[in-house]
């Protein structure tokens, strides 16, 4: 069985997106991670991408 796991995109402003909605809902972040950090090798990344693209799951 296949395994979902939902990821959003923030434009480089994900880690913002998650503070506030962390804040509105009084919820926790259990994982934060840049494209870069995730390693996939399956993914050609600039600099930029590496840096400000984040997942959340």
């Amino acid at each position: 069985m296949m395994r979902f796991i939902p990821t959003m995109d923030f434009n480089g402003q994900c880690r913002e997106a998650m503070e506030m909605y962390r804040e509105a809902f009084g919820g926790k972040v259990t994982g934060l991670l840049t494209y870069g950090e995730a390693n996939d090798p399956a993914y050609t990344l600039t600099e930029e991408q590496k840096n400000g693209s984040i997942m959340e799951n």
